[in-house]
């Protein structure tokens, strides 16, 4: 049951589509009420409703039992998992909730910004917690910037008043979303760099 397996229970197993393969799998591993359970890329080969499917599962059972989930699929640990473990080469380069692993690499942080007006970019790389100011091309007559961070503050507010100040029109201002992919493979990076120090 808590493998969603009602439906097919008394067909061969293979005659199963891989989705259920899977839950087969994963209803022998929880059929002794484990209190960790291991799953090893449980979504692999899964069509984009069985995966929906298998998230869901995996959500519910972490509700009653400690579920680590292995998987090179950044996308599925945001999208699955409470907690994120970033392993390279065997050695553990960051522990971390998902909603706070991204305050781990600050630099990643991006903003981006459309506006009208005189002297933006220059406006935008005099505030404090901003690194460089990347110009995209425009569309007519907004000019369009990717504003990338050095810190964790948010610079938003300081960005609004600097528009209000300087008569810019602002169209539009967000953080660009950063993905997990980017943390592991910033912080894998500095692992990798300390390796050869070491070495050397």
């Amino acid at each position: 049951e808590e493998a969603s397996l009602q439906e097919v229970f008394y067909r061969p197993i293979s005659e199963l589509s891989k989705g259920y393969h899977q839950r087969v799998g994963l209803a022998g591993a929880i059929i002794h009420r484990p209190s960790i359970l291991i799953l090893d890329e449980p979504t692999e080969g899964l069509d984009p409703n069985q995966r929906l499917s298998m998230r869901d599962l995996i959500k519910s059972l972490g509700q009653e039992r400690t579920v680590l989930v292995t998987t090179h699929v950044m996308q599925e640990v945001e999208n699955t998992c409470e907690r994120v473990l970033l392993i390279n080469r065997g050695q553990l380069v960051a522990d971390s909730p998902v909603d706070e692993i991204f305050q781990l690499t600050p630099g990643l942080r991006k903003i981006y910004v459309e506006a009208e007006g005189n002297q933006i970019e220059s406006g935008l790389s005099a505030l404090d917690s901003v690194d460089s100011v990347q110009r995209l091309d425009p569309i007519d007559s907004r000019k369009r910037y990717i504003v990338n961070l050095s810190g964790s503050e948010d610079p938003r507010p300081s960005i609004f008043k600097t528009a209000a100040s300087n008569g810019w029109i602002l169209w539009e201002l967000h953080e660009e979303r950063m993905r997990l992919e980017d943390v592991f493979h910033t912080l894998t990076s500095e692992n990798e760099s300390e390796r050869s120090l070491q070495k050397s």
